[in-house]
C-alpha cells in the first residue's frame, strides 16, 4: 500500500509541475561566494530600450528564486545587491536554473528553458567573445590615444569596427537560418540599424507570424514608420532644420549663424566611449579645414555641465559647443532623428544637407571632395 501511497505522490508532483509549467515560469538560482547576510536579487525586463524591476527575492545561502507568468518571451536579467555585474537571459513560461560566482557572475550557467539555453549558446560562442575583445581593443586605443598616438588608436578602433562587422553577419545568418526564433527577433532588434530599414524590413517579414505580433518586431515597425517620416527630413539634398542651444557660456547658438560656412553638425557626449574615440580625428580635421571656411557645430547629449566642459578641454576641442543639458532628451537630436551617437550632418553653405554618419577617414575624404585638396 505504501508502494502504491509513493506512486500517486511522485504522479500528482510530475503533473504538478508540467501544469506550471504551461502556466509559468520557474527559477531557480544559486550564486556561490555571496558574503553579506540575505541580500535582494532582483528580476529586470528590457522594454523600449530600457529596464524596470518586475519582482524582487531574498538571497539565503546564496539561493534564490522567482516565479510567475510572461505573456511572451523576452530579455530579461537578474542583479544582486551590491554584487558587481547582471546575469541577462530570455524567459519565457519554463523553468531556468541559474548557476555562477559571484565574482563573475555575467558568466553564469543557465540550464533547463530551451530558449534560454539557445540564447546562451549563442552569446557564449558569438556575443561575449566580442564584447572581451571589444573591452580590450579600446582600452588600448584610449592609452594610444593618450600618448597622443592616434595613428595607433586609430588601429584598434578599425579592428572593432570589423569585429562589429563580424557580429552582424552572425546575427544575420542566425535570423535566415532559424526564422521560427525568438532569438532571431531579438538578434534583428539589436542590429537593425547596421541593415537599414528596408532589409531588415525584410528580414522581419521572413520571420514566423507569431514572431511577427511579438510586442518587439510591432515596436520595429513603429520606430522605422517614425523614423522613415524624420529621414525625409534629413534626407541628402534636404536644408538642414535650424535650432538653437546654448553654449559653455550659456550664449544661444543657432544652426543658421553658420551659414555660408561648410559646418559638420556633431553629436556626442562627455561620457560616450565611441565619441571621445572620433575626438583626434575631428581635431585633425578642424585644424586643416578651418582656415578654408569649415567649421563644427557640436550638439552636446550631457546632462552635467561640467563633465562636458571637462571634455572639450581635455579632448582639445576647440570649436563651437552647444547643449540643452536634457542628455537623451535633447531637443536637435529629436529634431535630427538621433537615435544613437556619434552622429554627424555635413551641410554646405546654401543650409543643404550634404552628407551623414562621416565616421573615421570618411570624413577626411568627404572633406577632401569638398574643399579640392589632394
Amino acid at each position: 500500500m505504501k508502494k502504491y501511497y509513493l506512486l500517486i505522490v511522485c504522479l500528482l508532483s510530475l503533473i504538478s509541475q508540467v501544469a506550471f509549467a504551461q502556466k509559468g515560469y520557474a527559477i531557480k538560482a544559486e550564486i556561490k561566494g555571496i558574503q553579506s547576510p540575505a541580500p535582494y536579487a532582483y528580476l529586470y525586463i528590457y522594454q523600449n530600450r530600457t529596464s524596470h524591476v518586475v519582482d524582487s527575492s531574498k538571497v539565503v545561502n546564496g539561493k534564490f528564486n522567482f516565479q510567475g507568468k510572461v505573456d511572451e518571451p523576452n530579455l530579461y536579467s537578474i542583479t544582486v545587491k551590491d554584487i558587481k555585474g547582471r546575469i541577462s537571459f530570455l524567459l519565457d513560461n519554463a523553468a531556468v536554473n541559474i548557476e555562477g560566482g559571484v565574482n563573475e557572475i555575467w558568466k553564469s550557467t543557465i540550464t533547463g528553458s530551451p530558449l534560454a539555453v539557445e540564447y546562451q549558446n549563442y552569446s557564449t560562442q558569438h556575443t561575449n567573445p566580442a564584447r572581451d575583445e571589444l573591452v580590450e581593443n579600446t582600452r588600448i586605443s584610449q592609452e594610444y590615444q593618450a600618448k597622443g598616438d592616434s595613428v595607433n588608436a586609430q588601429k584598434y578602433l578599425t579592428m572593432n569596427a570589423q569585429i562589429m562587422q563580424q557580429q552582424y553577419i552572425h546575427a544575420q545568418k542566425y535570423i535566415t537560418d532559424n526564422p521560427a526564433s525568438f532569438v532571431s527577433l531579438l538578434l534583428l532588434s539589436s542590429y537593425w540599424k547596421e541593415y537599414g530599414i528596408e532589409r531588415a524590413n525584410s528580414y522581419l517579414q521572413s520571420l514566423s507570424s507569431q514572431l511577427q505580433g511579438h510586442s518587439i518586431a510591432q515596436g520595429m515597425l513603429a520606430t522605422w514608420k517614425e523614423r522613415k517620416e524624420v529621414e525625409g527630413k534629413t534626407a541628402i539634398g534636404i536644408l538642414g532644420m535650424n535650432f538653437s542651444q546654448a553654449d559653455t557660456t550659456d550664449q544661444l547658438i543657432s544652426l543658421a549663424s553658420f551659414r555660408g560656412k561648410y559646418v559638420l553638425l556633431d553629436f556626442w557626449a562627455s561620457w560616450c566611449g565611441p565619441c571621445r574615440q572620433e575626438s583626434p580625428l575631428l581635431v585633425k580635421a578642424y585644424e586643416k579645414y578651418n582656415p578654408k571656411g569649415f567649421e563644427i557645430l557640436s550638439v552636446s547629449l550631457d546632462e552635467s555641465k561640467e563633465k562636458w566642459k571637462s571634455a572639450i578641454v581635455k579632448d582639445r576641442l576647440a570649436w563651437t559647443h552647444v547643449s540643452d543639458l536634457k542628455g537623451g532628451q535633447n531637443q536637435a537630436a529629436a529634431l535630427y532623428g538621433v537615435e544613437s551617437i556619434p552622429a554627424n550632418f555635413l551641410i554646405d553653405p546654401q543650409g543643404k544637407i550634404i552628407a551623414k554618419g562621416l565616421r573615421g577617414e570618411a570624413l577626411e575624404k568627404k572633406l577632401q571632395e569638398v574643399f579640392k585638396t589632394p
